[in-house]
């Protein structure tokens, strides 16, 4: 696990992370639960048929290190595996997919590996809090730059507002352009034009 962790991302602990990649599982079983699926004049309900036992193993193995319990992770897969739709897998076949996830000696793999396995389309990679690919980390990292440009351009437009305001009360105060743009630290030019606004 400390291969794939190192280095990650900010803000994550190796327990946190752990838990994140638990939490998107859930939360993948969830969105293919009602995925539904047009064949011919048919409609059926897709759920996980196929992705069962992949999800099911990567479930255990980070359940196995978030838990640290066999017991524990053991109890946590069977929830995991109840809730499939339209059926969970039968508990022998559960017990050997929790049984290879000990015996290997598996090296946890890269999450952008796991999304291209588990084959999630932009739509659920969205909703994902780790689990998504190289496009999903460009969109959320000009997402972010888009906010703080955002966020910094609204600052600066507040900042001037204010010393517009300033002006314009030094101005009524009997202030002229000179002694404004002397007291604010501004060019005259620069006061002229906020006075005009």
């Amino acid at each position: 696990f400390k291969r794939e962790f190192k280095g990650y991302r900010k803000g994550f602990t190796a327990k946190t992370l752990q838990a994140a990649v638990l939490s998107d599982l859930d939360k993948l079983q969830e969105l293919r639960a009602s995925t539904i699926i047009r064949n011919n004049d048919k409609y059926i309900n897709k759920g996980h048929e196929g992705y069962r036992n992949l999800m099911l193993f990567i479930y255990a193995v980070y359940s196995k290190y978030y838990h640290q319990d066999t017991t524990e992770a053991y109890n946590a897969l069977k929830c995991f595996n109840a809730r499939f739709k339209p059926q969970p897998l039968d508990e022998n076949e559960m017990s050997a997919v929790f049984v290879s996830s000990l015996r290997s000696n598996y090296i946890t793999q890269k999450m952008s590996t796991i999304a291209e396995k588990l084959e999630l389309d932009p739509n659920e990679m969205q909703q994902m809090k780790v689990l998504f690919d190289t496009n999903e980390k460009k969109r959320r990292q000009k997402e972010r730059e888009k906010e703080y440009t955002d966020k910094l351009t609204k600052s600066r437009q507040e900042a001037k507002n204010e010393l517009i305001a300033q002006c314009k009360e030094l101005q009524q105060s009997g202030y002229n352009t000179s002694q404004i743009a002397l007291e604010l630290k501004l060019s005259r030019p620069t006061v002229n034009k906020y006075l005009c606004q």
